[in-house]
């Protein structure tokens, strides 16, 4: 049985950081997801420097730089009636070739003497040291430090030293920039084809005094994207661009007594970022002569961005070491991947890697908005406002299903908003319009942001009613339903009635109604206006109190509480644990499922805290005690809701048992899937189970209502949340003060 110092590598040392103390190449692509770092706008895995043959993956990309695949992927997608997209691995941003007297730096060759690398969570630095044994016997200590600033998010720095140890001669630090680097295309489908795409398309690139300067255009969407390159040195022999590669070269004799330490600054700049494709290159340029290699100046700029991000954000927790640093690096990689600098713009599902084409997916609203909305309120406006920029393609989804109004995507890119999700599945998960319903409401009660709500969250609410109502079939009996759909337990058929669906549609239609009412106090001008864009009736809005009020919501005979769906019950019981299923489900396929009263992740138990004001609590305990034993928690975005859930009704051991897992996910891998980027929804639905679960706020028809349920291994929680307006702080006791 392995000490916990062991199994959980990250516990020892500062609660700010993590600190890999040894050297562990089987373990690269991990660590690669655990260091990652970004800043919204650039996100990087955290490869090495050097080339070498420990496997790894050198990606980096700008979010929302999206570009066409070819029909050798399109192959593993299916037909689709729009564009099939994939977000562009750009050149590695801190790749660097070292020799060393001749011989080249490889951390596979050779023999590592000693090993440090540093994730500050403080400030996102990333420091490696180490000391290297060549093939020839040359010792070398190696220093390396690289971070993605926050103070500018078209800015990426990084700083190499050399120290030799028992040689003296010439180190050369060769950085380069490809620009015919390829992406790698992966469907999310393991198993299916994998193949390289060639998105970026040199246009030209030069060199001038110390800048390397290349401009690419990226295939199909025609956008462009300028990399300036700029070292601390002049430039040496072996310095060159020939149109596709840029080459920049530093060279210096050393001794033991004579360290060479280089700096070097990134500037990327798009003409997705409000400036014109021709002027890119001219801003990109300009910004890297202000920003000139200036390590520790530029770094101190991003410090103090992040010390103002985590006055709103951090959580402390009077507790195990383990939990608050698992906490902190949860919140950490939440702020990293928010883009707080646009609104047309939102978080990929798996942080700096291109699984599922690095595409948008529905979980942003549930599961990350409302950290959000209490800590950053802005970047909630954000993330609402790129759903309202979106709303042409859902409108387009909409019309491509026969329905009226927008109906947005399960998965989609930051141009199109249409769908992009593989085969007809986005089809049967129309929940996602009503999840967006549900957080632009959550947003403006906790906001006051009444003008967000008149200007853009209003047509949201108002498109995505119409879309419900147009999808409503009338029975007989005077009740509607809503055929061909299936909740987040997306294993479950597509079927008639869906409990998750119908109850959030319901609360989607009446937040329309009533908020058209509200607003007329505040903006009657302004809705007038709205009413006449938008051609809203008084028979259409009678129409959707009409839907909402007679939707159905399938119930569970004896018990009372929403049934998943109308095959739920036809299945057989299984006894999950008794089984062994959660170990052996990879022997399944998804029919096999199909057979048996089994749920992928949380669905109606999600539901149900959404809607929480809409249950009393009895009903809540008896949902959670039919479905918890039927959950499989084959989802990231399960162990939080269960935490939470279980937290509110007072079953604390077991809420803190789910929390844990919730939040080690990624640092602990506990799906085995690190390697394969950052979960960050999960992330999200962390910070609920603990703020909303164990610390019990709540949003009560506009006041903030609080009931602690804290684990007893914890004596107190401090945190902060902004709520209309006003920074709050609060400090949670366990004696539920």
């Amino acid at each position: 049985m392995p000490k916990q110092s062991e199994k959980y590598w990250y516990v020892q040392s500062d609660p700010w950081k993590l600190c890999q103390e040894k050297y562990q190449p089987e373990k690269n692509i991990y660590f690669e997801t655990i260091f990652s770092q970004g800043n919204g706008y650039f996100n990087t895995r955290a490869y090495t420097e050097e080339t070498t043959m420990v496997p790894g993956y050198r990606e980096n990309y700008i979010n929302g730089l999206m570009a066409e695949l070819d029909d050798q992927a399109g192959k593993t997608i299916g037909p689709k009636p729009w564009p099939k997209v994939h977000l562009v691995t750009i050149p590695p941003v801190f790749a660097a070739n070292i020799y060393i007297c001749g011989e080249l730096f490889d951390s596979s060759a050779g023999k590592i003497m000693s090993f440090r690398r540093v994730f500050n969570m403080k400030n996102g630095l990333l420091s490696r040291t180490l000391t290297w044994k060549s093939p020839r016997g040359r010792l070398t200590t190696l220093e390396f430090e690289r971070f993605v600033s926050a103070e500018n998010v078209h800015l990426a720095a990084q700083r190499i030293r050399i120290k030799p140890v028992n040689w003296t001669g010439e180190a050369d630090i060769t950085f380069v920039l490809d620009g015919t680097y390829p992406t790698v295309f992966r469907s999310g489908n393991w198993d299916s084809l994998k193949c390289q795409q060639f998105f970026l398309k040199p246009n030209e690139s030069w060199i001038e005094n110390n800048l390397g300067i290349m401009e690419m255009k990226i295939k199909g969407t025609g956008h462009r994207l300028t990399m300036v390159s700029s070292v601390s040195h002049a430039p040496g022999r072996g310095t060159w661009a020939d149109g596709t590669r840029i080459k920049q070269t530093v060279q210096h004799a050393v001794a033991p007594d004579r360290t060479l330490e280089v700096e070097r600054t990134v500037v990327m700049m798009t003409s997705m970022d409000n400036i014109g494709a021709r002027a890119v290159t001219a801003r990109a340029v300009a910004m890297a002569k202000e920003r000139l290699p200036g390590f520790n100046r530029l770094l101190e700029a991003s410090t103090q961005v992040w010390a103002r991000r985590w006055a709103d954000a951090d959580i402390e927790i009077n507790g195990p070491v383990r939990d608050q640093k698992i906490v902190r690096f949860n919140i950490f990689h939440l702020l990293q991947v928010t883009p707080v600098h646009s609104d047309r713009v939102n978080i990929p599902a798996r942080g700096a890697f291109s699984l599922y084409q690095g595409l948008y997916f529905w979980d942003t609203e549930i599961f990350m908005l409302p950290f959000h909305i209490f800590t950053m309120p802005q970047a909630a406006r954000n993330l609402l406002a790129f759903r309202y920029h979106t709303l042409p393609g859902a409108r387009i989804n909409a019309a491509k299903l026969r329905f009226k109004g927008a109906s947005f995507p399960f998965m989609s890119d930051s141009v199109s908003g249409t769908e992009q999700t593989p085969g007809d599945l986005g089809n049967t998960l129309p929940h996602v319009s009503a999840d967006i319903a549900y957080g632009v409401d959550q947003y403006v009660r906790a906001a006051n942001d009444l003008k967000f709500m008149a200007e853009c969250g209003l047509t949201i609410l108002v498109e995505t009613a119409r879309n419900w109502v147009s999808r409503a079939i009338q029975d007989g009996a005077g009740r509607f339903h809503i055929d061909r759909a299936c909740g987040p337990d997306e294993f479950a058929p597509a079927g008639r009635d869906n409990g998750y669906t119908n109850l959030m549609a319901k609360n989607n239609i009446a937040l329309a109604g009533a908020w058209l009412e509200e607003l007329k106090k505040t903006y009657p001008y302004k809705i007038k206006s709205i009413k006449n864009r938008l051609k809203i009736s008084r028979g259409e809005i009678k129409q959707w109190q009409k839907v909402s009020q007679g939707l159905y919501i399938p119930e569970i005979p004896d018990i009372g509480i929403p049934l998943q769906d109308q095959a739920f019950l036809s299945k057989a019981p299984i006894d999950i644990e008794a089984s062994n299923l959660r170990k052996e489900y990879k022997k399944w396929k998804i029919r096999d499922f199909g057979k048996y009263r089994i749920i992928k992740q949380a669905d109606i138990i999600l539901a149900m805290f959404l809607l929480e004001d809409k249950f009393s609590r009895e009903e809540i305990e008896k949902a959670y005690d039919f479905y918890e034993p039927c959950t499989m928690h084959l989802s990231s975005l399960s162990y939080s809701t269960h935490a939470l859930v279980a937290a509110r009704l007072d079953r604390t051991k077991q809420a803190y048992e789910y929390f844990m897992k919730s939040a080690g996910l990624d640092i602990d891998d506990i799906k085995g899937a690190t390697a394969d980027g950052i979960h960050t929804a999960s992330l999200g639905g962390t910070w609920q189970a603990l703020i909303f679960g164990f610390c019990g706020l709540t949003l009560q028809q506009g006041r903030l209502v609080f009931r602690g349920h804290l684990p007893a291994r914890w004596k107190s929680v401090k945190f902060t949340a902004y709520f209309r307006g006003q920074r709050l702080d609060f400090q949670v006791m366990n004696e539920g003060r």
